[in-house]
């Protein structure tokens, strides 16, 4: 059985790390446009001033994944029987034996982590293609998701009846 509050922890973690280390870059940033030299100093050297603007574009992109962070630690994981946000849905392709794991979260699309036994899920948040097919559905269900090269059939093998799937 795979552990949700375990994949969650991951999923925090990856992004808390994500966080710090564009955290360290806006700081040398920072650093650098400090020590550069200014526009009064040298008229075509803009290194002051795009290194400023770098500065405060990465601490809104580190501010933006701390927001991240907080909207996941308060996601409901709790069990239900249907897809919505906070499930674990393990999908195969329909006539195949070639299956997955995705979490709906209202973050983090495309992050892929480790489940506890090494098993991949990828993050899918409920307004991507995947996650819009699979709101609501059940364990059983077919579902059409759309794919840049076309559809893809899946069936819902299944989604967690409790804090494990």
């Amino acid at each position: 059985n795979m552990d949700k509050e375990y994949v969650l922890r991951e999923i925090i973690n990856h992004l808390l790390a994500q966080s710090e280390s564009i955290k360290d870059s806006s700081e040398k940033a920072k650093e650098a446009s400090i020590e550069a030299p200014s526009a009064r100093q040298s008229r075509s050297d803009t290194t002051k001033a795009e290194m400023g603007w770098l500065s405060e574009k990465l601490t809104s992109s580190s501010a933006k994944i701390r927001r991240q962070v907080e909207s996941l630690q308060r996601v409901d994981i709790s069990p239900v029987d249907h897809i919505r946000e906070g499930s674990l849905v393990k999908l195969r392709d329909k006539g195949t034996v070639v299956s997955g794991f995705y979490f709906v979260l209202p973050c983090g699309s495309g992050i892929r982590v480790e489940s506890e036994k090494g098993e991949k899920v990828v993050i899918v948040t409920p307004d991507s293609p995947i996650g819009t097919a699979l709101m609501g559905k059940r364990k059983g269900d077919v579902c059409a998701i759309q794919i840049p090269s076309g559809v893809r059939q899946v069936v819902i093998e299944s989604v967690e009846v409790g804090y494990y799937i």
